[in-house]
């Protein structure tokens, strides 16, 4: 009699695991689908320092980094002046609604700061974030102390097309 009560339990053990994997996909619903729209205008990031920009070529240091969705789109590897604006024209992959850019200056070295030499009083960066020619985001980023790194994130939003359409 064991033997019938070890088959019969092996088979309800099947047959219920079978049944309930057949349930499972049937209740099982389709992954949510979220479609990023890429913008339709032209996105362009401006620079401007009031510090000269250094880069360390023995320890890999950028004078200016700038990373737009986890990726680098920008490493300047020579040093540059204060004087000289940079512009990104055209910032491909921006998608309507949030976006973050991260912009980051490197200036005098620590070094600098440990001479008897009075250190730089202030030194600012602004980064300016344009949609087709219309500033949608401005931030200003300052280092006061023997910070060497000036800068940070900057969060912008493009407008929906369909939104400017209807609005029309």
């Amino acid at each position: 009699m064991r033997p019938i009560y070890t088959i019969i339990l092996t088979l309800l053990l099947i047959g219920g695991t079978y049944a309930y994997i057949q349930f499972a996909e049937s209740v099982r619903r389709p992954p949510n689908e979220s479609f990023y729209k890429t913008a339709e205008g032209v996105v362009s990031v401006e620079i401007r320092r009031s510090f000269d920009c250094f880069a360390n070529p023995d320890f890999e240091i950028d004078a200016i980094k700038v990373d737009f969705k986890n990726e680098t789109i920008m490493r300047i590897q020579n040093d540059l002046p204060a004087t000289e604006e940079l512009v990104i024209d055209s910032l491909a992959g921006v998608e309507e609604g949030e976006n973050e850019i991260t912009v980051f200056g490197n200036s005098e070295s620590e070094d600098a700061f440990l001479s008897d030499e009075p250190a730089p009083s202030l030194r600012a960066l602004l980064v300016r974030v344009l949609y087709d020619d219309n500033v949608v985001a401005e931030r200003q980023f300052f280092a006061e102390s023997n910070e060497t790194w000036v800068g940070g994130s900057v969060g912008f939003k493009v407008p929906d097309s369909a939104a400017e359409a209807n609005h029309d």
